[in-house]
């Protein structure tokens, strides 16, 4: 029955992004460049406008690996205070080939059956980045209603996560909802 549970939890996650999606604005601004090959690997969630599965998570990582195709494999791991993990699967693509700063992203489902593809995908804009050497980064989504400030390490600097939120407020984020994540692993 775990994969019935996971059924429903990815089903749901992207139901929610799916209907954010449609009532989102469009006017958010990606950075003007990412180097793809560098932008791959882990990235700690230092903090994030949480949506239910990520909800008291902490020393969440993001991970991506470009593939052969072009497309890039792309998995989430949540730690629970409680112990428990999740972790979800997914596979992006690149959209905007001249910045390579805008994907769209679409979950697998984990089944029995193994990963099936959910036929939904919901946009990915990386709005801030460290340009020089790629130690932080900030994902947005068009509504406003999701964002992941991330970084190679577990930490930034107090003085560069304000500067961050300075920037994220100019895209039209609500800083009040965004929320610093605990690094316990």
């Amino acid at each position: 029955m775990k994969w019935l549970q996971n059924f429903t939890k990815t089903a749901l996650t992207s139901g929610l992004i799916l209907a954010k999606t449609a009532l989102g604005a469009s006017d958010l601004k990606p950075v003007p460049h990412v180097d793809i090959k560098r932008y791959m690997g882990d990235w700690n969630v230092i903090a994030n406008i949480p949506n239910f599965i990520e909800k008291d998570c902490v020393s969440s990582v993001e991970s991506y690996a470009l593939r052969d195709d072009g497309k890039i494999d792309n998995w989430f791991v949540c730690h629970k205070a409680n112990g428990k993990e999740i972790k979800l699967n997914s596979l992006a693509w690149i959209v905007n080939h001249t910045s390579n700063a805008e994907w769209r992203v679409r979950f697998n489902l984990d089944t029995f059956l193994g990963h099936i593809p959910f036929p939904i995908s919901f946009s990915y804009v990386v709005i801030d980045l460290d340009a020089h050497d790629y130690q932080y980064a900030v994902i947005g989504h068009p509504s406003r209603s999701l964002l992941w400030i991330m970084a190679r390490t577990k930490t930034l600097d107090e003085k560069t996560y304000q500067e961050i939120l300075s920037r994220v407020e100019k895209q039209g984020y609500d800083l009040s909802r965004i929320v610093k994540l605990p690094q316990n692993h």
